[in-house]
């Protein structure tokens, strides 16, 4: 059987977002779910929310803001 251990849900008591993984970035000003500090870290460049779309990042199904997945189809 699989330790999903490291998985815990959080939720956001401002907006109610959800996600798992301890490895997740949430931001408390815009609210946007980002899949690691350092994506939530460039959407804050000088204290401001930028747009995750103004930084070419694509979100999953689960609203989780990440850099997107090259399209192995095209090489």
């Amino acid at each position: 059987m699989a330790d999903h251990s490291h998985l815990f849900r959080i939720t956001c008591a401002g907006c109610e977002a959800t996600w798992a993984g301890e490895d997740r970035a949430h931001c408390g000003a815009c609210h946007h779910t980002f899949d690691d500090v350092g994506l939530w870290d460039e959407h804050r460049p000088r204290g401001q929310c930028v747009p995750p779309p103004s930084l070419g990042l694509a979100t999953t199904k689960n609203g989780i803001w990440q850099r997107p997945v090259p399209d192995r189809r095209a090489s």
